[in-house]
């Protein structure tokens, strides 16, 4: 027999299922470098409505900074040795 109250519990297992593994799809893309897919993932937590986790806000931060240091070239941010722009290292 249908249960509507499982059928929304599975409903809601699968959506937090899926957020989470947005997340680690933005964390595995930032891990190779690819900040505009990182952040793109983001943007579709975002676009469904869901909140971003405060680590992925700063995290969106760093990533965002790296980008526009891509963009503007090599001597735009001075490097960290973690790779990450010294003044947004700790924000991770």
């Amino acid at each position: 027999m249908y249960d509507p109250s499982a059928a929304s519990q599975d409903r809601a297992n699968r959506h937090s299922a899926a957020v989470k593994r947005s997340l680690e799809w933005a964390q595995e893309s930032a891990d190779r470098g690819d900040y505009a897919d990182a952040l793109g993932w983001i943007k579709v937590l975002e676009t469904i409505g869901e909140r971003v986790p405060p680590s992925y806000v700063a995290k969106s931060r760093v990533w965002n900074d790296e980008l526009a240091g891509y963009r503007a070239g090599p001597s735009r941010l001075r490097r960290s040795g973690r790779g990450l722009p010294v003044n947004a290292r700790d924000a991770v």
